[in-house]
């Protein structure tokens, strides 16, 4: 199967479920929050989004992360204690 074919399948079973926001970055950049379904399953999205100087919209990157709860769970301890590292530097 050609990567195309596979592209163009996974992408039709992306459902957005929740949009939580964004985070500004930069004029041109932000990252987005979002809940997916994908094959019947959810997963939280974390991904850059850009906006090129022609268009009104944000679009998104390659560059984001995809969680199942499990490692969202496993994410969150790490994000703790980098906080605390953060908070002691």
């Amino acid at each position: 199967m050609s990567n195309s074919k596979s592209s163009k399948k996974y992408s039709s079973e992306i459902k957005v479920v929740t949009d939580l926001g964004c985070i500004a970055m930069k004029h041109d950049e932000k990252t987005s929050v979002r809940i997916l379904e994908i094959s019947g399953k959810k997963y939280v999205d974390i991904r850059k989004l850009w906006k090129p100087e022609d268009k009104q919209e944000y679009l998104p990157t390659k560059k984001g992360i995809v969680l199942s709860y499990d490692s969202l769970i496993a994410f969150e301890k790490m994000l703790t204690i980098v906080k605390e590292g953060l908070k002691a530097a």
